[in-house]
């Protein structure tokens, strides 16, 4: 996957400047100017934490889990949680804070992932109105694209704007 999506663009010099910060991160895995690594989105947020932010993870998946304790054991501002994200929405929001960017990166493994992000976010902005939702989706099916988007329009949030990173057109299958 990553030889039609990162690879294309990370050495690119006329990318938009909202993609800056991004192809950074990556860059800053790969010093030797070879793509040997991307990092997923929790490495992303860490690099782009600023001093005073914290980071909240939830990893469900029994794998995943301790290599991403191990990863981040260390790091005094993240905290990680072996639990189910979307179960996480509603315990965890609103932070003290009243402020944060809730970012969504499910693994889009069943079909049923696409109808609970969308109930995932209509539940946390009930109680967290105020946060930034990010929702990370793959555009494997574009018709499944158009039909969460239409959902999520529908359950009466506002402020939605949806962007999208694409590196080649959409296809037959996509």
């Amino acid at each position: 996957e990553y030889l039609e999506g990162i690879a294309r663009i990370w050495q690119q010099d006329d990318l938009p400047a909202e993609l800056e910060a991004y192809i950074n991160v990556v860059k800053h895995f790969n010093r030797s100017g070879q793509l040997r690594y991307y990092p997923g989105s929790p490495l992303i947020a860490r690099q782009l934490l600023r001093e005073q932010d914290s980071l909240q993870l939830t990893e469900l998946h029994p794998s995943d889990y301790p290599l991403l304790r191990s990863e981040f054991q260390k790091d005094s501002r993240a905290r990680v949680e072996k639990a189910d994200g979307f179960q996480q929405l509603k315990a965890k929001l609103p932070p003290v804070s009243r402020r944060g960017l809730i970012l969504i990166d499910p693994p889009y493994e069943m079909k049923t992932d696409y109808q609970a992000v969308v109930s995932g976010i209509a539940e946390g902005y009930k109680r967290f109105a105020t946060g930034t939702y990010a929702l990370w989706y793959p555009v494997v099916l574009r018709q499944q694209i158009k039909r969460m988007i239409h959902d999520l329009e529908a359950t009466g949030i506002r402020k939605i704007l949806q962007i999208e990173l694409a590196v080649l057109p959409d296809s037959d299958r996509r």
